[in-house]
C-alpha cells in the first residue's frame, strides 16, 4: 500500500511541475516588463506565491509517506523537469494533432479543389485560380488558420471590380468548412512588383462575423463585400 501511495505521489510531483510552468507563464506575461507583459503585478505575485506555496507544502506532505528525507531529491527532480518539459511536450502533442487533422481534411480539401476547376473557373473568369497553390497551402496551414480553406485567385494588371467579386461570391460552392478567398491583381504605380490584394471569408455559419481585409483603400472593396455576405 505504502509503495502505492509513493508512486501516486511522485506522478503528482509532475502534476505540481506542470502547474509550476503555467505559473511562471503567467507571471512574466503579467509583470509589465514590456513587451507582450501587460501591467498585473499584484495578480503576477500573487500567482508566483501560491505557485512556491503549493510546491512548499506539497514537498511536506512526502513525509507523510515516506517517513524521511529520500523522497525530495527525487521530487524535486520530477518538478524541475516537468516544469522545463512542459511546453515542449505541449507543442509535439499540437503538432501531432495538427499533422491528425490536416490529414483527415486532405480528401475533402482536394475533393472542393477539383470541383472548383470545373464550372467555377469558367464563371469567375476573366480572374484566374490557382489550384496547385490553394491546395497546398490551405493544407500547410491547416492547423493554424481554423480550418479554412483557402482560394487563390488572380487577375494580372487589371483592376478588380465589384462585378469580379459578385462573380467569385456567387460561384463558389458550398463548403464544410469556412472559405477564405484571396485576390492579387493589378501592381502598385510605386512597387511594380508588388500586387493589391483583398482576402475576405464566405461564412458556413450565420454567426460567424464577416471579416474582410484590402490594401485597395481607394475602391473600398471590402465595403462591397460586407454588404453582399
Amino acid at each position: 500500500m505504502r509503495t502505492l501511495l509513493k508512486t501516486i505521489y511522485l506522478l503528482f510531483a509532475v502534476g505540481v511541475g506542470i502547474g509550476c510552468c503555467y505559473s511562471y507563464i503567467f507571471f512574466i506575461f503579467n509583470i509589465g516588463n514590456g513587451g507582450f507583459s501587460a501591467d498585473n503585478k499584484p495578480a503576477a505575485f500573487g500567482v508566483a506565491a501560491l505557485a512556491l506555496m503549493g510546491t512548499i507544502v506539497f514537498l511536506l506532505l512526502g513525509r507523510l509517506i515516506y517517513h524521511s528525507d529520500a523522497y525530495i531529491v527525487p521530487s524535486i527532480a520530477i518538478i524541475f523537469g516537468a516544469a522545463f518539459l512542459t511546453m515542449p511536450a505541449v507543442e509535439v502533442g499540437n503538432s501531432v494533432i495538427g499533422i491528425y487533422q490536416t490529414h483527415r481534411a486532405k480528401p475533402y480539401v482536394e475533393s472542393y479543389m477539383n470541383e472548383l476547376k470545373t464550372s467555377f473557373v469558367e464563371k469567375i473568369a476573366p480572374l484566374e485560380f490557382d489550384d496547385q497553390e490553394s491546395k497546398t497551402e490551405t493544407l500547410r496551414y491547416w492547423s493554424n488558420n481554423g480550418h479554412d480553406i483557402w482560394i487563390k485567385l488572380r487577375k494580372d494588371n487589371e483592376t478588380l471590380t465589384t462585378e469580379d467579386l459578385n462573380n467569385v461570391i456567387n460561384a463558389l460552392p458550398s463548403a464544410k468548412y469556412e472559405v477564405r478567398v484571396f485576390i492579387y491583381y493589378k501592381s502598385f504605380e510605386e512597387y511594380p512588383n508588388d500586387q493589391y490584394s483583398i482576402d475576405f471569408t464566405i461564412r458556413n455559419n450565420p454567426n460567424v462575423q464577416p471579416s474582410c481585409r484590402s490594401d485597395d483603400f481607394e475602391s473600398n472593396l471590402c465595403n462591397f463585400i460586407e454588404a453582399n455576405k
